[in-house]
């Protein structure tokens, strides 16, 4: 997740600060501590799109609405979707996972900022019904029959910080759980799945 503007979490093997059971992970075969961190990625992958359902970030804190969800009615950060679809994770040649968004606006999402504007000129477009009248309401270009260009002078648009990504108590369950399911199946020489 390297694109200009994405941003991204990362865990790895810390054998100083880890929990115990993620140390001891490290001395068995690759495929069993990728299965781990693949399994830690995925959770952390649906902790992470749950806040986007749940609107607040990861210690509980409620977002600030933005202006169209309090206009609609409707949730923040997810009129069509695109950032919570984003959401991925990549394990880190079996020695840790980040997990984020790759899009070019997720980082300011996550940590609020500034975007400025440049004056710039913009065309509208409605349309003249047949009897001559201009329609009051803007309509695509491919429905339109009358353009005019219109001066916008700059401006900022200032974005709160909405996190998302982080850790939350309940995920630091979560992480040691799927650490600890692994670390038992690799002792006993059996799959995660089997480990209750």
């Amino acid at each position: 997740m390297t694109s200009p503007g994405s941003v991204s979490m990362n865990l790895t093997l810390d054998t100083g600060g880890a929990p115990e059971a993620i140390a001891r992970l490290a001395m068995f075969p690759g495929d069993r501590s990728a299965a781990m961190w693949n399994a830690i990625g995925g959770a952390m992958v649906a902790s992470t799109q749950m806040r986007f359902r749940e609107q607040h970030d990861p210690d509980g804190t409620a977002w600030i609405p933005s202006q169209r969800a309090l206009r609609t009615g409707t949730d923040t950060l997810i009129e069509h979707g695109y950032l919570l679809a984003s959401q991925t994770y990549n394990v880190l040649d079996d020695e840790g996972v980040e997990w984020g968004s790759p899009l070019v606006y997720a980082a300011i999402q996550q940590a609020g900022g500034t975007i400025h504007r440049e004056a710039h000129e913009q065309s509208v477009f409605r349309k003249v019904s047949k009897r001559g009248e201009l329609g009051n309401r803007f309509v695509k270009k491919s429905q339109s029959n009358f353009e005019t260009r219109h001066h916008v002078a700059a401006y900022d648009i200032h974005l709160p910080a909405r996190p998302y990504l982080g850790i939350s108590d309940e995920d630091g369950g979560t992480i040691e759980e799927i650490a600890t399911r692994h670390l038992q199946a690799a002792l006993l020489d059996t799959s995660p799945g089997s480990i209750s």
